[in-house]
């Protein structure tokens, strides 16, 4: 992207052989990827990164290798989240080099989170609603059935929805793998369910 701002005054051609060769280069980035999972909301708080962590453990679990892109501008959480908030990026000739969450290098992250000077910078604070959930009660603060007419509308499968836990909170705050740390919590089998219905879908595209 650097490279076509810096060329934009440059004759015509120029910049297209430019935007071809980065678009080349972007493929061959990605040559590695198998399968690419969007996590996206119409708007903030309602749990995408808590989703894409949880995604990211299940998977792992599973004996899988997963990447994280973290695009969030105003509140990049995901590196706080795997624990890994003091890590650096580094560059090389192909790129960044992106953060490993785990010794095995089973999930990779990128995140705006390692690239600000300081832990607080662009971010927002958000607290927890007055009339949250009850113990033991399913509480649909954000409204019901919205997902599954998102989904139906765009000709897509609905996965699931997975409901809040204390527990589920806890662990991201403190980096902690709630798939493996709390498995009888009522989140876990929502987000496993998810996990599996990915793989099972990935599955099929492969066959």
């Amino acid at each position: 992207m650097d490279k076509l701002t810096q060329n934009k005054f440059l004759p015509h051609h120029e910049p297209l052989q430019t935007s071809v060769s980065f678009a080349t280069q972007e493929r061959s980035n990605l040559a590695g990827v198998r399968h690419i999972l969007l996590v996206l909301s119409g708007k903030g708080g309602v749990g995408k990164s808590t989703i894409s962590t949880e995604l990211a453990l299940s998977l792992r679990h599973s004996g899988k290798k997963v990447g994280i892109l973290d695009v969030d501008l105003c509140g990049p959480s995901i590196p706080r989240m795997f624990r890994v908030q003091d890590n650096d990026v580094h560059q090389c000739d192909s790129g960044w080099v992106p953060v490993f969450a785990d010794r095995d290098k089973s999930i990779s992250l990128m995140s705006i989170g390692f690239l600000l000077e300081k832990p607080d910078d662009a971010m927002v604070w958000r607290g927890p609603k007055k009339n949250g959930p009850h113990c033991s009660e399913c509480t649909n603060i954000f409204s019901k059935g919205g997902g599954e007419e998102l989904a139906k509308h765009a000709g897509v499968p609905f996965l699931g929805s997975v409901p809040l836990d204390p527990q589920l909170s806890q662990s991201l705050e403190e980096g902690r793998d709630f798939i493996q740390e709390f498995p009888k919590s009522s989140a876990f089998p929502a987000l496993t369910h998810i996990a599996q219905q990915i793989l099972d879908g990935a599955l099929q595209q492969s066959s």
